[in-house]
C-alpha cells in the first residue's frame, strides 16, 4: 500500500505501452488544468521516455517526472517539465549534489522520506548544506514507528481549533476527499485506480477516461471518502480535520488525532 507518490515497480516489470500514452493524450487534449505524473521503479529505463514530451506536446509544462535521485540521467528527460526528486536517508551526498546542481531549481521539488526525528534533522542539514530551495517532508510508516506519527503527525485539539478554516473548505470536506479527488492512477498493465489502495475501476485499454471517471463517481472508491465512518462520524470536529489520507489506510486508524474520546460524541 502506497503512503505517498513514490518509485514503485511491479514484479513483472511491465511498462505502459506507447499506444496507451497516445490514447490518453488524445482524450485529455481539450482538458485544462491536467497534471501528468510520470512514476515508476526507474523511469529512465522506460524505453519510451523520450516520446512523452512529444506525445503530450501541448502539456509539456504539466509533466512531472518522479524519480529517485540516484537514478537521475540528465541526457534523457525534457527540461521543460517539472521534477519531483525522491530522497531517502541515509543519503549519497555526491549523487544528490550532482542531481541538485543539474536540475532547474524553479521547477524541481525534493521530497525527503523520513521515519524519525533524527531523519528530519539530517534532512534539514542536507537542505541547508546544498541550498535546496523547494522541498517537502514525507513521513513514512515502517510498521515500528507509530510513536513518531503520534508525536509529530497526529493532530491535537489545539492544532484543529487554532487553524483558520473557511466555510467553503468545511463544505468541501463534507462532500469530497481533496487528497484523492480528480486523480487517476494508471499502472503499467493499464489497470486504473482512483487510489492504489482502492478497488480497480477498469483498464485504460478497454475503457475511456470518461468511462473510468463515471465508474468512480458511481462506486466512490476514493474521491468522496469523507469522515463519515466511526469514530470520526461522532466527532465535533469531523469536517474541520483534513480529509482521510493514505496514512489512515496504512495505519488502519481513521482518527489520526489525540482528541479525547469524550469529545467524539454524537452531534445534536
Amino acid at each position: 500500500m502506497l503512503q505517498f507518490s513514490c518509485c514503485t515497480s511491479k514484479s513483472d516489470n511491465n511498462s505502459l505501452k506507447i499506444d496507451a500514452l497516445q490514447s490518453i493524450a488524445n482524450q485529455i487534449q481539450q482538458i485544462s488544468g491536467v497534471r501528468l505524473n510520470i512514476i515508476g521503479g526507474n523511469i529512465f529505463k522506460y524505453s519510451e521516455i523520450r516520446q512523452i514530451p512529444i506525445i503530450f506536446s501541448d502539456k509539456k509544462e504539466s509533466i512531472h517526472y518522479w524519480f529517485h535521485y540516484s537514478n537521475f540521467q540528465p541526457n534523457i528527460i525534457d527540461f521543460n517539465a517539472c521534477f519531483e526528486v525522491l530522497i531517502d536517508i541515509p543519503v549519497n551526498m555526491e549523487s544528490l549534489y550532482s542531481c541538485v546542481k543539474q536540475l532547474p531549481s524553479a521547477s524541481t521539488t525534493f521530497h525527503f522520506i523520513v521515519n524519525s526525528v533524527k531523519n528530519v534533522e539530517l534532512a534539514q542539514s542536507i537542505i541547508s548544506k546544498l541550498l535546496i530551495e523547494n522541498f517537502e517532508f514525507h513521513p513514512f510508516y515502517d510498521g515500528t514507528n507509530k510513536d513518531f506519527f503520534e508525536n509529530n503527525i497526529f493532530l491535537s485539539h489545539n492544532d484543529i481549533i487554532d487553524e483558520i478554516i473557511s466555510q467553503r473548505k468545511i463544505f468541501c470536506n463534507q462532500a469530497i476527499n481533496t487528497n484523492f479527488f480528480g486523480k487517476l492512477n494508471i499502472l503499467p498493465d493499464g489497470d486504473v485506480f482512483a487510489n492504489i489502495s482502492a478497488e480497480k475501476l477498469g483498464n485504460i485499454d478497454e475503457h475511456t477516461i470518461l468511462q473510468l471517471i463515471y465508474q468512480e463517481l458511481e462506486k466512490n472508491t476514493a474521491w468522496r471518502k469523507t469522515r463519515i465512518e466511526h469514530p470520526c462520524c461522532k466527532c465535533l470536529y469531523q469536517y474541520l480535520c483534513p480529509p482521510v489520507s493514505n496514512y489512515e489506510l496504512i495505519l488502519n486508524q481513521l482518527n489520526l488525532c489525540t482528541i479525547p474520546a469524550a469529545t467524539q460524541q454524537i452531534r445534536i
